[in-house]
Parts: structure tokens; C-alpha cells; sequence
């Protein structure tokens, strides 16, 4: 898990860097008021909105106006953009050839075309795993953007030294860029270097540490971010409090962002949405798991496998979703044996007349019949329940609803472990599938079908995760 939560926080906050870069570089631009000078800004601009392809195009028309004006600072600007262009975009060779270029007219006398080449520098170093180099590289960036007053450029490398250092360097050096964003009143900046700060003492064991990090930093997200910034900040935070082992509250942050990750699925159903739909039900299984409540936990760990699968992290990260699949298998040999066997759960009593029908079993029965929130349905209590509506002892409860059609009779619903087997099983011993499978939100699924002589019966299947 953590490696793939360290690629999507890269993700989001190396785009802030590039940001922060632009708005650095902002008033210079536009004093040049040279052609290149205005291409690279609006390379910068582009590049900071993640359109990479388009802010690559544009940095390489700067190269040539550069190269026409005689700008071999902005030229080295250029030129290192192009190849950070090449590299978020997972084309390394290309963009190390452009790097090459850069270092063959770049000099430690220019400021900017220097710390920018560092900067790119330090990113490849990073991306083939030569961490050593890589923090040599922005400590080195760090100490030169200070010394000219480069100081959003010097969170910049901070902010890396933070990510490619040895775990007790990055604590330090996250706590650098943080003072250093302060005191520059960067708050762009203060989101994801909280957040590297949180991520890292995670990783050392401290998690108390890293709660209050990781809080610091869904502050600034909350300002600053974009929806899924948000989102993310929050997801977190409860797994922050699961690390505690302060369960209760893990769950109370995490229930809230698995409904809005599903509401984002159900908006655009990208990859992106469907990872945070899988990584909030991984969490919640675990959550369910840690309490014994071992059906939920298993649920919940078959539905973060079919989004993680969506979300393609087989491709991106094998080795954890290996470690998610053998988890499934190892908590679905721990889930009791299903004790109910197929047996009756559930009723349903249709009616011409609503208040005729309630009075008559109210009457006859004393049965308990309460109107159900923002449905046209009566539930039906044929013994007590809790507060969650499961019988305190033992019977069968129910429902009544308006007739639809005139045939339209009393049902009777069976409890089965999967309504997709049990409809197969049912059309193979001549029965007839009457409705297909349906959710009911946070309770499970539930169908009807017709048996051999055409009666109707339902059959559910509980499950918690169902939206």
C-alpha cells in the first residue's frame, strides 16, 4: 500500500511543484518580454494544469526562439523542461537525451536556468532509483537557490531531499521545506510537504506523528486542492487512526470517503475513481477484520480487489496487489460456515388499501408497522428490533408495500451467500428468474424468482458494502 500511495501523492504534488515553479518565475517572464521568455511561461502555465504533452510542445518552440534570440538562459530552462515533459510521461530515454543538451549549455552563473537543471536533474536520479545521487543533487539545489535567493525553488528541492533521503534525513529535511514555506508564506507548498512528513514517520513506526502531519496537511488540501486532493487528504487521515488502532475513528472518516469515491465512479468511472473506491474498502475489510467481524472484512477485500483490478494496479504495483489477493484468500478461509443454510428472512405483504391493510395485522397480530425513511414501504416488526433493525430474538420481520399488479402476491425471502449462484442453480432445476439482481443500499442483494408451479419467492444476500 505504501508504495502505491507514494507514485499517487507524487503524482499530485510534483504538478504543485511545477506550479510553484511558474508562479516563481512569473515576474522575471514578463520582464524579459522576449519570445522565448514568453513561451517558457507559457510552457509553465500549461505544465502546472498536467497538461504535459501540450506544455512539452510548447517548451521545445521555446528552445528554437531561444536558440534564434541568443537566450542561453532560458535556453537551459527550456531544454530541461522539455526533458521533464519526457519523463512524466514515462518517456526516459527521450527525455535524457534533452537533459544532455541542457548540461551542455547550462552554468552555475545562471540562477535560473541552473536551479531548474538541478531540479530535472535530481528527478531522474530519482525515477532510476539512484536516491544517493538523487539527494546529493537537490541538497545541492537546496544550498544554491538559498545563496540567490531562490526560495520557492528552495522548498522545491527541499521537498525532494524529503522523498530520496534515508528515513531520518527526510524527517529533517521535510521539516526544513516546511519552515522554509512558512516563512516565504508558500502555502501551496504546505499540503504535500505535511504530507511527505506524515507518509514518512508512518514508515518509521510513528504513528502518532504521522496523524498529526497528515491533519496539518488536509488543512492546506482543503484550501488549495482539488477534489480529489480532498479526498485523498481525508482517506489519510483515517488510515492515520487505523494505524492507532483507534478503530472508530478510522471508520468514521473512511465509510464518508468510500461514498464519495463511489459517487465520483459513478460520475466518470476512470481508473482514478474506481483506485480510491478500492483502497477505501480495503481499509474498511481491515477495519471489519480487526473486529472479528470476518463475513464484512471479506466483503470488503473482494470489493477493493475487483476496483484495485479496475484501477489496473496489477500493471503499477504487482507486489501489493499480490499481498491484497492472498489476503482475500486467506480471510475467506476464516469466515464461518454459512449458518443459515437457505433459510426465510424476510416477508413482503403487498396491499390495495394502506391504511386498511396496517390496521388489519396491527389488530390481528400486534404487530409493530413503521413507516420506512424516503421509501414508499412500512416495515414490519413481527418481534423487536435494535437499532439497526435486527430481531432481538427470534422470528421473522418484514415488510408491506403498495400492489403493482393485480397477480401480485405475499413473498417470502430466503437468506443464500450468493444471489448470482442461486439463480443460476434455480433456471438449471426449471425455475424462472422473475427480477434480476438489485441492490439495496448498505444491506446487500436481493432478486425474485419464479419455482416449478409459479410461485414467487426472493432470495438475499447480505452485504454491508452494497451502494
Amino acid at each position: 500500500m505504501k508504495r502505491t500511495l507514494t507514485f499517487v501523492y507524487m503524482g499530485i504534488y510534483l504538478l504543485t511543484a511545477a506550479v510553484l515553479v511558474a508562479q516563481g518565475q512569473a515576474v522575471t517572464r514578463a520582464e524579459q518580454k522576449t519570445a522565448a521568455g514568453q513561451l517558457l511561461a507559457r510552457g509553465d502555465e500549461t505544465f502546472q494544469v498536467g497538461e504535459y504533452a501540450e506544455a512539452t510542445q510548447i517548451y521545445k518552440r521555446a528552445v528554437e526562439a531561444a536558440q534564434q534570440e541568443g537566450q542561453e538562459e532560458v535556453l537551459a530552462e527550456a531544454l530541461s523542461q522539455v526533458a521533464r515533459g519526457h519523463l512524466i510521461q514515462g518517456e526516459k530515454e527521450e527525455g535524457r537525451s534533452w537533459l544532455k543538451r541542457a548540461e551542455a549549455v547550462v552554468s552555475p552563473e545562471m540562477p535560473l536556468g541552473w536551479s531548474r537543471y538541478l531540479g530535472v536533474r535530481g528527478r531522474f536520479e530519482w525515477k532510476n532509483d539512484l536516491l544517493e545521487l538523487a539527494t546529493k543533487t537537490f541538497t545541492n539545489m537546496y544550498d544554491y537557490c538559498l545563496q540567490h535567493e531562490l526560495h520557492d525553488r528552495a522548498v522545491d528541492a527541499a521537498h525532494m531531499v524529503a522523498i530520496t533521503a534515508p528515513h531520518e534525513e527526510q524527517i529533517v529535511w521535510a521539516k526544513k521545506g516546511i519552515e522554509a514555506a512558512e516563512a516565504g508564506d508558500l502555502q501551496g507548498w504546505l499540503g504535500p510537504l505535511w504530507n511527505n512528513l506524515g507518509w514518512t514517520c508512518e514508515e518509521m513506526g510513528r504513528y502518532q506523528e504521522s496523524l498529526d502531519a497528515l491533519l496539518k496537511a488536509r488543512e492546506y488540501h482543503w484550501k488549495l486542492g482539488s477534489e480529489m486532493n480532498k479526498l485523498i487528504a481525508d482517506w489519510s487521515v483515517g488510515y492515520a487512526y487505523h494505524k492507532l488502532e483507534r478503530l472508530d475513528e478510522a471508520e468514521s472518516w473512511l465509510r464518508p470517503v468510500l461514498a464519495w469515491a463511489e459517487r465520483l465512479y459513478a460520475a466518470n468511472p476512470s481508473p482514478d475513481a474506481a483506485e480510491w473506491v478500492g483502497h477505501s474498502c480495503r481499509e474498511l475489510g481491515e477495519l471489519a477484520i480487526a473486529r472479528e467481524e470476518l463475513k464484512d472484512g471479506h466483503q470488503y477485500l473482494r470489493r477493493a480487489q475487483e476496483s484495485l483490478a479496475e484501477a489496473k494496479m496489477p500493471e503499477w504495483d504487482a507486489e501489493d496487489y499480490q499481498r491484497l489477493t492472498d489476503r482475500v484468500t486467506e480471510i475467506a478461509g476464516r469466515v464461518p460456515v454459512e449458518r443459515l443454510r437457505a433459510t426465510v428472512v424476510h416477508f413482503d405483504i403487498p396491499y390495495d388499501e394502506e391504511s386498511r391493510a396496517i390496521s388489519f395485522y396491527r389488530d390481528l397480530f400486534g404487530w409493530e408497522i413503521v413507516k420506512a425513511q424516503e421509501m414508499d414501504y412500512w416495515l414490519v416488526n413481527t418481534v423487536p428490533v435494535d437499532e439497526q433493525g435486527r430481531p432481538l430474538e427470534p422470528g421473522i420481520n418484514g415488510g408491506m408495500m403498495k400492489r403493482v399488479a393485480p397477480q401480485q402476491a405475499p413473498v417470502n425471502y430466503i437468506s443464500v451467500g450468493s444471489v448470482d449462484e442461486y439463480l443460476q442453480r434455480a433456471e438449471s432445476l426449471g425455475g424462472t428468474v422473475i427480477m434480476p439482481k438489485t441492490a439495496i443500499p448498505h444491506m446487500g442483494w436481493f432478486a425474485h424468482l419464479a419455482d416449478t408451479e409459479g410461485n414467487v419467492l426472493g432470495v438475499f444476500q447480505e452485504d454491508p458494502t452494497t451502494e
